[in-house]
């Protein structure tokens, strides 16, 4: 159809890629299109103004995956929403940084627990954090090398207690079996 008919049917397109076309494609036209053209303009305004609301709010958001979710929605839609696009993906860039922060100062723990722990929580993190979680990895395997070899140390002496054999099940009862 003609340009006439697609603005017509504006109402049924939802890509601001689409609208904004639609605007170019008819931007200086002499078919008195104009109030058509008005509601196109409204509709991708109220578009714009709808995504800068939800991107405003997810700046305050402690949901990684939120965040990433919202920056993959709102990357192409420009116009008036770069400014609040570009504040989003700078609150991902700070979340991204504090978790690395933290994982790095787990490098220091002697718990793999914890570790294993960190490494929960920040999973949906994964491809922000890749080498800090190998590294963490290698630590939590460290630190279970290092039970085993206490326990076969511990296990080989002669002058253990009930109460040593009950502390050392007590302190290693919470890392796996393997």
């Amino acid at each position: 159809g003609g340009v006439k008919e697609r603005l017509a049917e504006y109402e049924k397109i939802e890509s601001v890629a689409e609208l904004q076309a639609l605007l170019d494609e008819t931007e200086g036209s002499r078919e008195g299109l104009e109030s058509e053209r008005k509601a196109v303009q409204d509709k991708l305004s109220k578009i714009w103004d709808e995504a800068n609301v939800e991107m405003t709010a997810l700046c305050k958001s402690p949901e990684f995956t939120e965040v990433e979710d919202g920056l993959k929605k709102y990357e192409s839609f420009g116009g008036p929403t770069e400014a609040r696009w570009n504040s989003l993906n700078l609150h991902r860039e700070e979340m991204v940084d504090s978790v690395k922060i933290h994982l790095i100062e787990l490098m220091k723990s002697t718990d793999a627990l914890e570790i294993a722990s960190a490494m929960e929580k920040y999973e949906p993190y994964n491809d922000a954090i890749l080498g800090e979680q190998e590294a963490l990895r290698d630590r939590q395997k460290t630190l279970y090398n290092q039970a085993v070899s206490e326990m076969q140390t511990f296990a080989a002496r002669s002058d253990v207690s009930y109460a040593d054999v009950q502390g050392m099940i007590d302190k290693y009862a919470e890392y796996p079996k393997e």
